[in-house]
């Protein structure tokens, strides 16, 4: 087997271990979320969004500024619940979660794909 395909095993293996040790603390955080849902820091100003099932208005203030930067999806993460009958940000945690999870997937299939044994400057 090549050295390579051994190093990227070994380091998915590493990230694992310490990922299954924090798995639990992740749900219980999940279940918290969506019974206590919270709106942190900048995201308090998300209180006078319009829900985007109202109609047009509530589409045209996910490009309102905050903070001098237009946070759309964001926004749209935190509104998305109300027009399902959620509480504002309900949704938020498990989207990171899910978010954060894909992108660890992603390392995870890269290192998988790449060519160890090509030479570094070419």
């Amino acid at each position: 087997m090549r050295w390579g395909a051994l190093t990227a095993g070994a380091l998915i293996w590493f990230e694992l271990s310490y990922l299954i040790r924090v798995f639990p603390a992740l749900f219980e955080m999940a279940k918290v979320s969506l019974h206590w849902p919270h709106v942190i820091a900048d995201s308090a100003v998300f209180l006078s969004q319009a829900p985007l099932h109202e109609g047009l208005n509530g589409w045209l203030q996910l490009l309102d500024p905050i903070n001098e930067h237009r946070l759309v999806v964001s926004r749209a993460l935190a509104v998305l619940p109300v027009s399902f009958g959620f509480q504002l940000g309900q949704w938020s945690v498990l989207v990171s979660m899910a978010l954060l999870g894909l992108t660890w997937l992603m390392f995870a299939l890269s290192l998988l794909r790449l060519r160890f044994d090509a030479p570094l400057l070419d």
